[in-house]
């Protein structure tokens, strides 16, 4: 790699332009698909074993401790 030529790269990304609400959008589909694949399925993983969404928290809240 040619260091000489790679020089004042990070300028470019500096210069780059994020759409307004793109940070948003993102956390939102991210937010969905945590839901999706992961509260869902705990909650019927839990459901298939005798535990109801307030023992799921119970639990949850417990970790805290």
């Amino acid at each position: 790699r040619d260091v000489e030529r790679s020089r004042g790269l990070g300028d470019v990304y500096k210069r780059q332009f994020v759409a307004e609400g793109a940070k948003e959008n993102i956390l939102n589909r991210r937010r969905n698909e945590f839901f999706d694949h992961y509260v869902k399925k705990l909650l019927e993983e839990a459901a298939s074993i005798g535990l109801d969404k307030n023992e799921v928290i119970k639990l949850i809240q417990s970790a805290d401790q």
